[in-house]
């Protein structure tokens, strides 16, 4: 309950220092087996489709947006005091959210009959973690166009509180 919402959250820290380090270079690399551009791209686009503070915490929630966000949020500019504050929103809800939930469930199952409730339930976390991408892709396969380069074209993000979440 302690360590873990500690380590996600310097994790995020970390990335977002990175991208603050190093900017766009990071992200202007080709493709390898574990970079991808348009990983980058999508980070971009859900970061100036809800602005930095919300963007920060939804990620959490979205896979591969979670990887890349934070390196992304410090080469988009947002101050690493502002993006601590919601970084520890964030990790703060996703992790001990899952602790909750996992202490729940793992409470209505009787220890015996385990088995038959692990797999279903992995499976079942991955089926609901692959939407947003299965959602994504189908998007922009209708849409016929593919994704844009990383557009760097924000600098900065402005640092005060503007009302919004």
């Amino acid at each position: 309950m302690i360590g873990t919402p500690l380590c996600a959250i310097a994790g995020a820290q970390l990335g977002h220092f990175l991208g603050a380090r190093f900017g766009r270079k990071m992200f202007d690399k080709p493709d390898s087996r574990l970079f991808k551009r348009d990983h980058v791209v999508r980070a971009e686009e859900f970061f100036e489709k809800f602005g930095p503070a919300k963007a920060v915490i939804l990620a959490r929630f979205v896979p591969i947006v979670r990887t890349f966000m934070n390196p992304v949020a410090g080469v988009l500019g947002m101050t690493p005091k502002r993006f601590f504050l919601w970084n520890v929103i964030g990790g703060l809800v996703w992790v001990e959210g899952l602790l909750f939930l996992g202490y729940f469930l793992g409470g209505q199952v009787d220890p015996k009959q385990i088995d038959k409730y692990i797999l279903p339930g992995v499976f079942l976390i991955v089926l609901i973690s692959l939407i947003p991408i299965f959602v994504e892709a189908i998007k922009h396969r209708r849409a016929g166009k593919q994704l844009p380069e990383p557009s760097g074209k924000h600098h900065r993000v402005p640092t005060g509180f503007d009302g919004q979440f």
